[in-house]
């Protein structure tokens, strides 16, 4: 069974609700409430192998020819699970910020097989 989620009041940047729950911290109420419906649709067994914030490398660490270290730019999604045996992995977006733009043309020309879905958060504005 899961526990209630504690839901952080609205700030930041864009406004967000952070909400712990199920030991996971969800940066908005929209991407807590996709979870709850991922989380039903693996108990229905529509879904498989459901992991809550993957991340991907998009470019491993170097160092610069003057020898000054650079990390490795990663990408975490919202979600990965296996459906109809194909990889999706999820992104719940309030905004599509120019960052983001960045990263998931990076994701796309790193992982192919994968199938990167944007759910928009306004779709869980009205509940």
């Amino acid at each position: 069974m899961s526990e209630l989620p504690v839901v952080y009041s609205a700030g930041g940047k864009y406004n967000n609700s952070k909400v712990e729950a199920d030991g996971y911290t969800f940066d908005s109420l929209a991407e807590y409430r996709r979870y709850v419906e991922l989380k039903m649709l693996a108990q229905a067994g529509t879904i498989t192998e459901l992991v809550v914030h993957p991340s991907y490398e998009l470019q491993p660490a170097f160092r610069t020819a003057d020898g000054k270290r650079e990390r490795a730019i990663c990408y975490e999604g919202d979600f990965e699970y296996v459906e109809n045996g194909r990889l999706i992995v999820e992104d719940v977006k309030g905004a599509e910020t120019d960052v983001w733009k960045l990263k998931r043309k990076m994701f796309l020309a790193n992982y192919p097989t994968a199938h990167l879905r944007v759910i928009s958060a306004s779709r869980y504005s009205k509940r």
